[in-house]
């Protein structure tokens, strides 16, 4: 019985990820993005939450998954490599939470990370570049967006390339 409202949910952000352009797995982007909108949406870093008769989980945005330079590596299970991806959404929506209050930081967190699905990015840096662009408010993303302070702190602790001002 997998039908977990988290798992489901994940499943769901792959059927949206689809329609805006299709699968991507180059560095796991696929899975993190159906991770994403599953903690998203139900507000709980965890995937899978008691999935297996032990209580364990699937997978957790609590990770300390890091990009590596160059990219990841071709093969691989996407799994393991959405985790970088689906850690940094969880670390922005904090980040964003600590600043702004629950309310708005989740809002604005889903706002600039759900809303660049559309931008279809295919790897882990250009979808961070895509939230960036989602964020910016002037065209000009050399000086800065207005929550780039908490975006820079989510790259630095996943080592994510981002738009430095």
């Amino acid at each position: 019985m997998t039908a977990f409202l988290s798992v489901v949910y994940h499943e769901w952000g792959h059927g949206i990820d689809d329609a805006f352009g299709g699968i991507s797995q180059v560095d796991g982007l696929s899975e993190g993005w159906g991770d994403i909108l599953s903690i998203y949406r139900l507000g709980d870093p965890i995937i899978g939450r008691n999935f297996t008769t032990s209580g364990g989980f699937v997978r957790t945005a609590l990770n300390n998954t890091q990009y590596p330079p160059g990219g990841f590596p071709s093969g691989g299970a996407p799994h393991p490599k959405g985790e970088c991806w689906m850690g940094w959404a969880w670390t922005l929506r904090a980040n964003l939470i600590a600043s702004l209050g629950a309310q708005a930081g989740a809002q604005i967190a889903e706002q600039i990370v759900v809303g660049s699905l559309p931008a279809d990015a295919t790897n882990q840096p250009d979808a961070v570049r895509e939230v960036f662009i989602l964020d910016d408010d002037d065209g000009n993303l050399n000086n800065g967006v207005p929550h780039y302070t908490e975006l820079e702190a989510a790259c630095r602790s996943r080592s994510l390339p981002f738009p430095e001002i």
